[in-house]
């Protein structure tokens, strides 16, 4: 059995940048069993696998893993998805703009692909309805497993504290003062997994508005050890969530709707800017993620 294989930089378009994800396009009706066998072989933080739905143009069947397990949705393996999917003409094309649909154990989702050039395209997709969950977060311990103190938690001139949030994927949303403090985070990841598990989420978000592009909104950092992820590059649900969470909390306003950049990655030496916008939909709100992607091997996966 062979399949067509692709790893992929998500949210950059340079290689060693962004967050790599594998793509395999699964033409052989693999089972749950080899699909996380092959994602735990290829020790990436997740790996999709995309069936072509040949009743439905443009939509397609999608399922990602981590190392440990399959989770819902994937933010950063959906961008590098549609870029193996776009580039290599799966895709129907109209004009400089396609529309696509992914169908996850998460819902079905929309996903856009705006073509600047031959070479140069964004990949959108719109996430899930945004919500602030309700659960007890015991912030003290946390502070003491990522290894800062209490004070250190906030923005300047707001009232903050950490909340889970989710748009497909609950994750704690969690403030941090300043840039240098969010470099020097070092989670004890055992203890971390052990809270994500109390809490049934995937990881924690941190970020600070201390960014070091003054067009960035925050900087981030995001680690989900219980699913096998220590630290990511770039999280593609979770910058949704942080919109929402900015939104909110009135850290910005919003009239029609708002844009944001996020930074993340660049302590693992892989920049990534992801892009979000939440859109005010009559008493709704909806929440776009996107940003660009790079192949840098394609190849064949035998089993």
């Amino acid at each position: 059995m062979e399949l067509k294989i692709f790893y992929v930089e998500a949210f950059s378009d340079k290689i060693f940048g962004g967050n790599t994800a594998a793509v395999v396009i699964d033409d052989a009706q693999l089972s749950t069993h080899q699909m996380q066998k092959i994602a735990c072989q290829l020790k990436l933080s997740e790996t999709a696998f995309v069936k072509i739905d040949t009743n439905e143009k443009n939509n397609f069947i999608v399922r990602f893993f981590t190392p440990l397990q399959e989770v819902d949705l994937c933010g950063h393996a959906t961008i590098a998805t549609f870029e193996v999917l776009y580039k290599n003409g799966y895709i129907d094309i109209e004009g400089r703009n396609a529309n696509c649909s992914q169908i996850t154990k998460a819902g079905k989702f929309e996903v856009q692909i705006e073509i600047e050039d031959e070479n140069t395209s964004k990949i959108v997709m719109l996430q899930g309805d945004p919500r602030i969950v309700n659960k007890n977060i015991d912030t003290d311990k946390l502070c003491s497993i990522l290894g800062i103190d209490i004070k250190d938690i906030g923005i300047d001139g707001f009232h903050l504290t950490p909340q889970v949030v989710t748009t497909g994927l609950e994750d704690i949303i969690f403030p941090v003062k300043k840039l240098e403090v969010l470099k020097e985070i070092k989670p004890n990841m055992n203890k971390l997994a052990d809270v994500c598990r109390e809490l049934d989420i995937i990881g924690i978000h941190c970020f600070t508005t201390e960014t070091l592009d003054s067009g960035a909104h925050a900087h981030c950092r995001n680690f989900a050890p219980l699913v096998g992820i220590n630290e990511e590059a770039a999280t593609g649900t979770s910058s949704g969530a942080l919109a929402y969470y900015l939104i909110e909390n009135n850290i910005y306003p919003l009239s029609n709707s708002r844009s944001f950049t996020f930074e993340q990655g660049f302590v693992m030496n892989r920049p990534s800017r992801i892009h979000a916008t939440i859109i005010k939909d009559h008493l709704h709100k909806k929440i776009y993620v996107g940003g660009q992607a790079k192949i840098f091997i394609s190849g064949v996966l035998s089993l």
